[in-house]
């Protein structure tokens, strides 16, 4: 018996447009985790490794571009995510 799934209308959401970020706000985004990867979950250190500000949900995907929908990365999370979540968007 198979249950019948009701019709979403998909929604074209667009892109969202990206603004620069200035060093102030990429500390405070540093702070509200406390170092931690919002991608791994792991602290990064931020001395000995390289990290970026990343989207927590995506631009792409609707997501805003406000510093509530960001966090640090480690930079290879960050790449490793756009690598597998591009075929996706």
């Amino acid at each position: 018996m198979s249950v019948a799934m009701p019709y979403v209308a998909l929604e074209d959401v667009g892109t969202t447009r990206r603004r620069s970020l200035s060093g102030r706000s990429r500390l405070q985004t540093w702070e509200r985790t406390g170092g931690i990867c919002v991608l791994c979950d792991r602290r990064i250190d931020g001395v000995r490794e390289r990290w970026i500000v990343e989207h927590i949900r995506a631009l792409e995907l609707g997501g805003a571009d406000d510093i509530n929908n960001m966090g640090p990365a480690h930079e290879a999370c960050g790449r490793e995510d756009a690598r597998r979540s591009r075929p996706r968007r």
